[in-house]
């Protein structure tokens, strides 16, 4: 009876550690594993074996004591498609799924990732236009999306992610005017949109970016003058 009641305490006490996944969340990252070849993954310790917080599934890190997430899978050799599930991993604070061989559309259901503080997706495959609910992840400090193959434009929804610090979009197809409410996101340090497509004139809100640091809009096919209000970026 000792040994059991032990057991007990000791089982309950690691649920308290570890937390456990509500089973949507659970489903949605099993849902990953499989449309992204799982099996031939670097490193699958345990997916999609019990919970991925109790079983420490390879990647995914459960912080306690509120409940949430971080899932980082980069350099994994996932091969394949985001799911349309992946909008109930809504405790997630940081997704990485860089240095893979990611490809297809960026879901539209990932502007239900509300808690998202990091969104990593770089160095994949990625094509066709960026999705505009990118701009219901407010509360995003960074958005990696550098070397894929996204075209179309930038989404003028960008301009909600005022609390973004680091900006990447470098090495796609992005084409058209840099939007206008890029000049919302006063927080940023870094800005980064070289070898892309872009064309017509810098906007002058630029200069609304006062703590930008680094600026890089190389490689692109820009017209018309420099706008003056660049001239407010003293600190990079």
């Amino acid at each position: 009876m000792l040994t059991f009641s032990l057991f007990v305490v000791a089982s309950f006490l690691k649920i308290i550690v570890y937390g456990q996944l509500p089973h949507i969340q659970r489903d949605a990252l099993v849902e990953l594993y499989y449309s992204t070849n799982g099996p031939a993954w670097e490193n699958s310790f345990n997916w999609t074996l019990g919970d991925p917080c109790f079983d420490h599934w390879y990647g995914v890190n459960c912080i306690q004591p509120v409940l949430y997430v971080t899932v980082d899978l980069s350099k994994n050799r996932l091969n394949g498609t985001l799911p349309l599930s992946i909008a109930s991993l809504d405790e997630v604070l940081r997704l990485d799924l860089s240095y893979n061989q990611l490809s297809g559309t960026i879901p539209s259901t990932i502007g239900n990732l509300i808690n998202l503080r990091e969104l990593y997706l770089s160095n994949n495959q990625f094509n066709d236009t960026i999705p505009s609910t990118i701009g219901n992840l407010t509360n995003l400090n960074s958005l990696d999306l550098n070397r894929n193959q996204y075209n179309g434009t930038i989404p003028s929804t960008i301009g909600n992610l005022t609390n973004l610090n680091y900006l990447d979009l470098s090495y796609n197809q992005l084409s058209d005017t840099i939007p206008s409410t890029i000049g919302n996101l006063t927080n940023l340090k870094e800005l980064h949109l070289s070898n892309n497509q872009f064309s017509g004139t810098i906007p002058s809100t630029i200069g609304n970016l006062t703590n930008l640091k680094e600026l890089d809009l190389s490689d692109n096919q820009f017209s018309g003058t420099i706008p003056s209000t660049i001239g407010n970026l003293t600190n990079l």
